[in-house]
């Protein structure tokens, strides 16, 4: 799913408002989790009313983690009026079926 090499690619997508996000591949630092009471994070998402949305992916996650993570942080981008409840819970189900399904992480495969 991610390329090693090329874990610091910045990559753009628009969620369904036409807001502009980064999707950037590196630690979570502290100063990006802006107001908030947590002290660290696999995964942010910076407010689509940012001058700079983005949503910021550490890249040494692993397995089942880097998939929920991505797909967590997708989802508040889109649907930033959700809990983080109900936005964890979506993420983690989500990555569940996609494996269940038959997804397998190229990295491991070499696809």
């Amino acid at each position: 799913m991610l390329n090693r090499e090329k874990k610091h690619k910045i990559t753009e997508f628009q969620n369904a408002e036409g807001v502009t996000y980064q999707v950037l591949w590196r630690a979570v630092k502290q100063e990006d989790l802006r107001n908030n009471k947590i002290k660290s994070a696999d995964g942010c998402c910076i407010a689509p009313d940012d001058p700079n949305p983005q949503v910021i992916i550490d890249p040494n996650l692993k397995g089942k983690r880097i998939l929920e993570v991505l797909l967590e942080e997708m989802a508040h981008a889109h649907i930033w009026d959700k809990s983080e409840k109900v936005v964890r819970r979506f993420s983690k189900n989500t990555a569940k079926l996609i494996i269940d399904a038959g997804w397998t992480n190229p990295d491991k495969t070499g696809q």
